[in-house]
């Protein structure tokens, strides 16, 4: 009987022991904080594995696996709050299907960019993003230009775009935008509305979807472009002008060479 009791006990040991290296070696998880199998509209088994926190905060990854196959993963919080790219999958061929950008803007969950994958590709048919490019070299003490293109917006009859940046140092604007409504900005108007000679015969389409201005930076090492997007609709209620603005959050990072 003893015998026997040994040999299930190795038994059970040895399952376990299977079983988690077969999670780490699928999932790459080395040690998750709960795991919820489910079953979807389809009848094929799902799984969510949420991660422990590294950080000192509340957030935790959240992975959602359908048929064995990652589908989800974003940063989640127990009230359901998201922070940083939620990223959807293509059935059944597992490429990315989408990406949703989240923010913690004052406490609150805020969807900043989101768009469309086909292959390596950013879909212009879907979303609200933009892309930031940067000319000449980037050398201390010296300017350079930097282009930002609204590639979708979040309305096709916004009515105009800028750009707002801080008067003085980039820094006093934080990094996460807990404090952008404390900030005094400049504005950046797009191509179509900054009265630059010149630019009125740039393509009519992305003129007033692009911002370009020249910028330089005193300190080498990693800098950043800090500001925000505007997007803004004119509309007229009860005969009065009132504007709608879709904000969308820019903190791209620029190294500076000497």
């Amino acid at each position: 009987m003893k015998k026997y009791l040994i040999i299930c006990a190795l038994i059970v040991f040895l399952s376990c022991k299977h079983d988690k290296k077969a999670i780490d070696k699928n999932d790459s998880i080395k040690q998750s904080d709960s795991i919820f199998l489910g079953e979807n509209k389809l009848g094929l088994p799902t799984k969510s594995i949420y991660y422990p926190s590294k950080r000192k905060d509340s957030f935790r990854l959240r992975a959602f696996y359908v048929d064995g196959k990652l589908k989800d993963s974003s940063y989640i919080t127990k009230n359901g709050f998201i922070l940083g790219n939620r990223i959807a999958f293509e059935f059944p061929d597992d490429k990315i299907k989408s990406v949703y950008q989240y923010l913690k803007i004052d406490h609150k969950n805020f969807l900043n960019q989101y768009w469309a994958i086909e292959g390596k590709d950013t879909l212009y048919t879907y979303g609200n993003h933009y892309r930031i490019k940067f000319y000449d070299s980037i050398k201390q003490n010296k300017n350079f230009q930097v282009q930002i293109m609204l590639r979708k917006s979040y309305e096709e009859d916004f009515s105009s775009l800028f750009f707002l940046t801080p008067k003085e140092h980039y820094s006093v604007l934080k990094s996460d935008f807990s404090n952008y409504n404390e900030v005094e900005y400049d504005t950046i108007k797009s191509l179509k509305d900054d009265e630059i000679k010149g630019n009125e015969t740039y393509d009519e389409y992305w003129s007033k979807r692009t911002i370009a201005f020249r910028t330089g930076f005193a300190d080498k090492g990693i800098n950043h472009i800090r500001g925000i997007l505007v997007e803004q609709r004119d509309t007229l209620m009860d005969g009065e002008k009132n504007f709608i603005k879709r904000y969308l959050f820019v903190n791209e990072e620029v190294y500076v060479n000497e």
